[in-house]
């Protein structure tokens, strides 16, 4: 069994001071649980308790927005314009801690020590210390189980009345290993020119174990619709300028509306050169979120900075800075201060630098219209390759990759569109060309094409592309050849709310989920409006699991079921496979988030499914049963196959169980995905079979005796003989 993390967090809360401490100090409101587990054991409820853990990464489309003139650091506070000099002296010049910082630190907050007292700044100064201190004090005498897990009544409506959502939210901030999820790497020097690079702002949080990334757009008060706590990494989100004379310009744009930079220091091995300012995101349907804003003060943030790299360590940090968190400030306006140091990561060593290909090519398909950009760096292998190839475009009218894809399509919508599925290959010597040393490839389809939405298909899973188009061409910048599938502009077809899948390259698992979110608000705690929201929030703290282990009693018992069967003449079981997500780091125990006994998956509304490596005329079963009984059913599924890899969808038509994917889980985790528990004699366990004809046994060829080299012409042999 290999268990994979493709990105999910596997961390778990140790403390149960720090749960008191979330949970007082900044909410008493409950976050969306998974219901369904709070009904299991007393030990699973207890662990559940102090587990109350929420975060959300989901990606989402960077605010471009960098509103306002920008403030040179070059030319002081004396410029002119809406830079910092004209905001400090505006709205955000009150109710602001002293600045503490050195003279060189520039920002939205530069004035600040005119516009409030010594006492003030001082309360505001110590304001994270007192939270604690007063949230340990009163929770000293509240009473633990055996496990010292802190009773807490989370989820009490009088506490909620009073707390935003983005209260309630921040309180259910997981601690981290913070320092592991940063991204950052040196080199010795890279060569003159423009890098797209991942490159972060941070800062540790008044939150334990929690660093705030004003580089992620998630933010508690879900502006720009993206709710949760932006406490990972963005990455490719920055741009590097190498010159000729070696220097190093980094422009980073701070997305984040919540944790807001309003006064910028300095460093050593980084200088601030410039920064561009932007108006303050309000709420439209909170004015008590605004006039707090309002009341502090805040009506602009830094959402920009141009820095210079004066080492290539690619780990750096910014002392005598200013920062506001506007959910902090909604209750008391000096809560929101901070002066934290801003930690600034960049990933030196996977810097893409933008080239227009010192070896460029473009292959043209005279018949369909559609073309292939190929660029890359001198040097590379890849270019007496391309000297060599041929470019191949075919549409797929029928076939087994058309079935596939079809079925690919019925995961991304609730019925499937009118699609044209291209072929595109790019061919030397007979072989597909490998394009991954290319420093750019395009695909290129005629302007006048009529579709609504763009997809490279790789054999299992759908992956939308975004065009660049012009009069003439519709552009997509992609990775590899393969199938591309374009869906028509005037096919009327309803696109799933919430879709996600996983992969394990160990196994070659894949593992995914579509839905309307309807059930699953209702499951997790809410109603059918709200389960969307509810996936998103819990998505980036997936656990992975994925198995390629069947045991062989469990094979033999599936082989029989075959054989009974009789589709297969000579049935060979070639493997058994199980997968699922956990939420384990979260709720401190292994439960899986689709394993709710009262789970239904159906085509139409919630299909799950996976992808498994596969041979063509693979058949494939849904063997299920018991801990203790083993398997005792084997059902035969149906599935579509595509370059080495067949898909089979987890619903209860195409398994005869509601809920087939709370077995799978099971196999897969070793534990009750609905409790997260131990497994006993009545936890439902099953995999995904595979199961081929046996090969046909040829015996050892013999010996013919009937011709002996004689020098002379003969002609056959006795019957029999040979």
């Amino acid at each position: 069994m290999h268990i994979g993390s493709d990105g999910g967090s596997r961390s778990r809360i140790a403390s149960v001071v720090l749960s008191a401490l979330l949970s007082i100090v900044l909410a008493a409101g409950q976050v969306p649980l998974l219901a369904y587990a709070i009904d299991g054991p007393e030990e699973t409820t207890s662990a559940i308790s102090k587990e109350e853990n929420l975060s959300d990464n989901a990606p989402g489309e960077d605010d471009p927005s960098s509103a306002g003139s920008n403030g040179s650091l070059d030319e002081g506070l004396g410029n002119n314009g809406a830079t910092s000099e004209s905001v400090d002296e505006g709205d955000n010049a009150a109710n602001r801690p002293p600045d503490e910082s050195s003279d060189d630190a520039f920002g939205p907050s530069d004035s600040v020590d005119e516009a409030i007292d010594g006492d003030a700044s001082n309360d505001a100064a110590s304001n994270n210390e007192a939270l604690a201190n007063e949230v340990v004090a009163s929770n000293s005498a509240t009473a633990k189980d055996e496990d010292g897990a802190a009773e807490n009544d989370f989820g009490s409506q009088d506490k909620q009345t009073e707390e935003s959502e983005g209260m309630e939210l921040l309180s259910a901030a997981s601690a981290r290993d913070a320092e592991s999820d940063r991204i950052h790497s040196s080199v010795d020097s890279l060569v003159a020119g423009e890098y797209t690079v991942t490159a972060n702002v941070s800062m540790m949080t008044p939150i334990p174990g929690v660093r705030g990334y004003a580089t992620n757009p998630t933010n508690p008060e879900s502006i720009g619709g993206l709710g949760g706590i932006p406490n990972m990494p963005r990455t490719n989100n920055a741009t590097l300028v190498v010159d000729s004379e070696g220097e190093y310009t980094l422009v980073i744009d701070l997305v984040n509306p919540v944790f807001t930079i309003q006064q910028i220091g300095t460093g050593n091995g980084i200088a601030v050169l410039d920064y561009a300012t932007s108006p303050i995101e309000t709420k439209e349907d909170d004015q008590r979120y605004n006039q707090s804003l309002e009341t502090a003060g805040i009506s602009t943030r830094i959402s920009q900075l141009t820095l210079r790299l004066d080492n290539l360590s690619g780990v750096y940090s910014l002392t005598g800075c200013k920062e506001y968190a506007t959910t902090l400030g909604t209750s008391n306006p000096s809560n929101g201060w901070l002066s934290n140091d801003l930690d600034i990561d960049v990933d030196l060593a996977n810097a893409v630098r933008h080239l227009q290909g010192d070896y460029e090519r473009t292959f043209v398909d005279d018949q369909t219209g559609i073309s292939v950009y190929a660029a890359a760096e001198e040097g590379s292998p890849l270019i007496a390759t391309l000297e060599n190839t041929s470019l191949e475009v075919e549409v797929v009218q029928e076939g087994t990759e058309r079935d596939s894809v079809q079925a690919a399509l019925l995961q991304q919508y609730t019925s499937a569109p009118d699609f044209v599925l291209y072929s595109i290959r790019l061919v030397s010597n007979g072989a597909d060309v490998d394009l991954s040393g290319a420093a750019k490839v395009i695909v290129g389809f005629p302007g006048d094409l009529a579709f609504s939405e763009m997809f490279y298909y790789d054999g299992s899973s759908l992956e939308a592309l975004a065009a660049e188009s012009s009069s003439d061409v519709l552009a997509f910048q992609v990775d590899a050849m393969g199938y591309f599938v374009s869906i028509s502009s005037e096919s009327a077809v309803e696109a799933r709310a919430w879709t996600y899948s996983s992969h394990d390259e160990t196994t070659g698992i894949s593992f995914g989920y579509a839905t309307d979110g309807k059930l699953d608000g209702l499951i997790l705690g809410g109603d059918e409006s709200m389960g969307t929201m509810y996936l998103n929030w819990y998505k980036d703290y997936f656990g992975y699991y994925y198995s390629d282990d069947i045991s062989d009693a469990h094979r033999a018992q599936t082989l029989a079921l075959v054989q009974a069967e009789g589709d297969l003449s000579d049935p060979l079981v070639l493997g058994g496979y199980s997968a699922g997500w956990s939420v384990e780091a979260m709720m401190g125990l292994p439960i899986g988030i689709l394993c709710a006994p009262n789970y239904s998956f159906a085509q139409a509304t919630n299909p799950a499914w996976m992808s498994l490596p596969a041979e063509p005329e693979t058949a494939f079963y849904y063997a299920s049963g018991t801990v203790g009984s083993g398997i005792t059913s084997a059902t035969k599924m149906s599935s579509s196959y595509s370059s080495g890899k067949a898909t089979v969808m987890l619903t209860r038509e195409n398994t005869g169980v509601a809920n087939p994917v709370l077995p799978i889980y099971n196999a897969a985790s070793g534990v009750d995905g609905s409790t997260g528990m131990p497994q006993t004699d009545e936890t439902p366990i099953a995999y995904i079979v595979a199961v081929q004809e046996a090969p046909t046994v040829v015996s050892l060829p013999q010996a013919n005796t009937g011709l002996v080299y004689n020098g002379e012409e003969q002609v056959g042999v006795s019957r029999g003989e040979g």
